[in-house]
């Protein structure tokens, strides 16, 4: 019985220390899943605040703002100038983790502009951005109206030719404004436009009418150039805002492209040409006006069977196609032009490959051979015939018969190995191309025999052997002969000489 009570407190124990792991262990999970918001500096003020002798500033961020820097930059000027800057903010003070309040003192008391304050972390999120505020600071009669698109200190929004807005007329543009207290009431937006392929006006800029709505933070603008009368190209609205007692913003710069046509699309090309023979294809495309781009898609068709779009290394441009084509046959070749209105035109031009006949030719040792003529050889076996084709500029393959019971293919030269010994052979040459097409040649080869005084000379050499032969032959059984007899007389014996003979 005394152990049940330690074990109840055991349980205890056990189930606290679950509660006190289990919900730790919940909220870290919880906190590992909270998606990364995209880095912010918030400025607690509005653009347009009016900076007495010092600048007072403060605001929040989400991420931390280790060696955020400041500038000062004039917007008074053409060209942005820096007046001031520092590499600290005055405080950061941490809220949470994904919050952090911020504040920024700056003695501004030798400084009268249009400025814009911007702050850029160092390193870590955000340090690719440059976040700004537009103040006024200083004489109130230098508070020009400020104009910007999405960034204070842009102050042109001059797009490039290829971004810039395809247009059917009708153009609506929107800014930000900054301006002093009260001075937008009667503020005026003033519109000059003018033609501008490459960005820069071909001709001074004209005044043009538009409908504008200006507030305290923004100025809209719309104007309709094909009601104004204005034909297709590329032009350049430059705006700005004129207030209560005349003074002028920055002006607004904005390419728009007018484009409410076709283009008008021509191909020259050949109607007919050989095969493997270069063909150079041009389509001229004309939009209507100076600065206009569009794109080509080119295809083509084969005996109204197969299709394929053309290669990139049988395009010069988009407007310029060079085709090496093997096979023979009808051709249609399309291009689609599309301008950046969205306008398409269509052109096909047809035209014919024809195929090229191969011409066989015989030759021996460079020189031709003609239909039926006789080529006399020894029987020697260096000799060899070359086939080759004139007039055909693909591969042609060779087809030789010999005396219509022998076939060689591929080879393009014939020599005596293939031939069956002395006599006079019956050779055909055929070339024939991947068309189908072909052409023959026919000679006669006769192989000479040895000749006769080689013959004679041989045989003089044999007799003359066999003679010798012979007479050595005679010699020899001579003088056995002779042996023989010699054998017969009687034996000669040694005598004294004072002997006296017996018949004595």
């Amino acid at each position: 019985m005394r152990d049940q009570p330690s074990r109840r407190i055991s349980a205890v124990v056990l189930i606290l220390l679950f509660g006190l792991v289990f919900p730790a262990t919940a909220a870290g999970h919880h906190r590992g899943h909270t998606p990364e918001s995209t880095p912010e500096i918030v400025f607690s003020d509005d653009h347009g605040l009016l900076v007495p002798s010092t600048l007072e500033l403060n605001g929040s961020s989400n991420f931390p703002l280790r060696d955020t820097s400041w500038v000062v930059v004039d917007l008074g000027s053409t060209t942005p100038v820096v007046l001031l800057n520092g590499p600290h903010l005055t405080s950061v003070t941490p809220v949470s983790d994904e919050r952090f309040e911020w504040t920024l003192s700056i003695d501004t008391s030798e400084l009268s502009c249009v400025c814009y304050i911007g702050l850029t972390p160092e390193s870590g999120p955000g340090s690719d951005e440059v976040f700004r505020l537009t103040v006024y600071i200083g004489d109130a009669s230098q508070h020009r109206p400020v104009l910007f698109s999405d960034v204070p200190g842009e102050l042109h929004s001059l797009s490039p030719t290829n971004n810039a807005p395809v247009s059917n007329g009708l153009v609506s543009l929107s800014y930000h404004a900054v301006m002093s207290l009260n001075s937008w009431n009667s503020a005026q937006v003033m519109a000059e436009i003018c033609e501008a392929p490459g960005q820069v006006c071909r001709e001074e800029a004209v005044p043009i009418a538009v409908v504008a709505t200006v507030q305290a933070t923004s100025v809209q603008i719309s104007v309709d150039l094909s009601a104004a009368g204005y034909a297709d190209g590329v032009w350049l609205l430059q705006m700005r805002v004129v207030d209560q007692v005349l003074r002028h913003s920055n002006t607004m710069m904005h390419l728009v492209i007018l484009d409410t046509t076709e283009p008008s699309l021509a191909l020259a090309a050949p109607n007919s040409v050989y095969e493997r023979s270069l063909i150079h294809v041009l389509a001229n495309v004309d939009d209507g006006y100076d600065g206009a781009r569009t794109t080509a898609t080119w295809s083509l068709m084969h005996n109204n069977d197969t299709i394929r779009t053309l290669y990139s290394s049988e395009l010069i441009d988009q407007h310029h196609a060079v085709l090496n084509l093997s096979v023979s046959g009808h051709y249609d070749l399309q291009v689609i032009v599309q301008d950046r209105a969205g306008y398409t035109t269509t052109a096909i031009h047809e035209f014919e490959v024809e195929n090229i006949r191969p011409h066989a030719v015989l030759s021996v040792d460079g020189f031709e051979l003609g239909e039926g003529q006789t080529v006399v050889v020894g029987p020697e076996l260096n000799w060899s015939i070359q086939a080759f084709e004139r007039d055909d500029n693909e591969p042609v393959d060779y087809l030789w018969v010999i005396d219509n019971t022998t076939s060689v293919r591929g080879a393009q030269q014939l020599n005596a190995s293939l031939l069956d010994g002395v006599g006079v052979h019956d050779v055909e040459l055929i070339v024939f191309d991947d068309d189908g097409s072909t052409d023959r040649v026919s000679v006669k080869i006769e192989i000479l025999s040895p000749p006769e005084d080689a013959i004679s000379s041989t045989d003089g050499y044999l007799w003359f052997g066999v003679g010798l032969l012979g007479v050595l032959m005679i010699g020899f059984f001579t003088m056995i002969h002779r042996d023989s007899e010699f054998d017969d007389l009687p034996k000669w014996s040694k005598r004294n000489p004072n002997q006296p003979d017996d018949e004595g």
